[in-house]
């Protein structure tokens, strides 16, 4: 596809250097749920993109529109495009007071695009040279980290491009991890039931399972249930991935802590409970409260698994904590997202964390596999060995006797 494009990139330089990609981060702010742009004389506040409403409006939610203007300079190219990172939870984009893009569904349960980056082609005839308006709707849930990311828009083969990018990290590495996460899932349910290798790949698969199915959360457009049900189910999920994997690296250090594992259980079966009394109005605080609890939870695994490398300095217990410092790096960074402390439409990473432990999880399972192969046929070998030892010595054995019985023989004739 890049040696396609050689020819018409060929021609650039005759044409002048290409238009610069406008961030577009000024913007005009109003809450309104009517589905009609506003007029231009209506009561606009001036906003600061990005605007993240959990912390410009705590406690607000519902319908808005974002008023961005900007000038055309003059012979701008003929194709345009706009790209928003992030809106949240869904919205809808038009120029010059004319629908460019949008998708899902406004009426509760309220389409989930925010973690699509949005891209909207331009037809030239809705452009003019000089003054330009885009207008933004947005749905948004109170203390939920609604609102919109800054604006890009330029000419429609970079911004695409910027598009392509953006899109890979939030939605094709979700994909792919999620899908090796599954995959390595079924790998030790396998391993479980088959190989007796012990409860301890049991725990595995399901965790491995439940990260799986949670990193789904970031692709769905539509849910089937209230949005307040549906993120008790995402943020219960982590709990539960947590606990798994927690008591798979307990038995496969051959330890066990009942009155831990017991708490871990209680809290998780608690979880649901504390965000749904939460409500909607502070959901997101209490999802960002119990992820403070993973937080601790994880620190003290690690602590353990340094124990267990001092024990015993093995190759997979030196690979297991390495695997575990970097998806807790990964969660770390997640949760200073979900705390409003970095940027509006950075991505979450976390998801990039489970194929990094799991693989380590599958590689000591292979080894295992060897070594029990091996030691298969290291005791056949064995057992192979002891058998013509034991018919050598049944063989002189027998000649002994023969030779007896020829003395004896002899004896009787005499």
């Amino acid at each position: 596809m890049w040696l396609a494009t050689l020819p018409a990139g060929a021609q650039t330089p005759a044409q002048g250097p290409p238009a610069p990609v406008l961030q577009l981060t000024q913007a005009k702010f109003l809450l309104e749920d009517g589905e009609t742009i506003p007029a231009d004389n209506a009561a606009w506040q001036p906003q600061t993109l990005p605007d993240n409403w959990s912390l410009s409006r705590s406690g607000v939610g519902g319908f808005a529109w974002y008023r961005i203007e900007f000038d055309l300079p003059q012979g701008a190219p003929q194709q345009s495009a706009l790209h928003v990172p992030r809106f949240s939870m869904n919205g809808m984009a038009y120029v010059n007071g004319e629908f460019v893009g949008g998708d899902g569904r406004f009426a509760e349960p309220t389409g989930r695009q925010w973690y699509r980056p949005q891209l909207y082609q331009i037809p030239a005839r809705l452009l003019k040279p000089g003054f330009n308006v885009v207008h933004i709707r947005i749905k948004a849930y109170p203390s939920n980290r609604g609102g919109l990311s800054q604006i890009y828009f330029g000419p429609a083969a970079a911004v695409q491009a910027q598009w392509e990018r953006r899109w890979f990290w939030q939605v094709t590495s979700v994909q792919i991890t999620t899908s090796i996460t599954l995959g390595l899932s079924a790998l030790a349910f396998v391993a479980w039931t088959l190989s007796g290798f012990g409860s301890a790949y049991g725990y595995f698969g399901a965790g491995a399972l439940i990260w799986g199915l949670r990193n789904t959360h970031f692709l769905f457009t539509e849910i089937p249930i209230p949005a307040v049900y549906w993120e008790v189910l995402v943020a219960t999920s982590l709990m539960w991935v947590l606990v798994l994997i927690s008591v798979f690296e307990v038995r496969f250090a051959d330890r066990s802590y009942p009155k831990s594992e017991g708490f871990l259980l209680v809290y998780c079966a608690s979880v649901p409970f504390i965000v749904w009394a939460a409500g909607t109005q502070h959901l997101a605080l209490a999802i960002t409260l119990c992820y403070a609890v993973l937080l601790v939870m994880g620190a003290s695994i690690l602590v353990l698994l340094v124990a267990e490398v001092r024990r015993n300095p093995s190759a997979h217990t030196m690979m297991s904590l390495c695997a575990s410092l970097v998806v807790y790096a990964l969660a770390t960074h997640d949760f200073v997202i979900q705390s409003d402390a970095l940027g509006f439409a950075e991505p979450y990473k976390l998801h990039f964390g489970a194929p990094i432990m799991f693989t380590v999880v599958a590689l000591n399972m292979f080894q295992r596999f060897r070594d029990a192969k091996a030691s298969a046929e290291e005791l056949a070998l064995n057992l192979e060995t002891r058998v013509q030892q034991k018919n050598q010595e049944l063989s002189r054995t027998y000649e002994a006797l023969r030779q007896i019985e020829a003395a004896q023989a002899k004896s009787q004739e005499r």
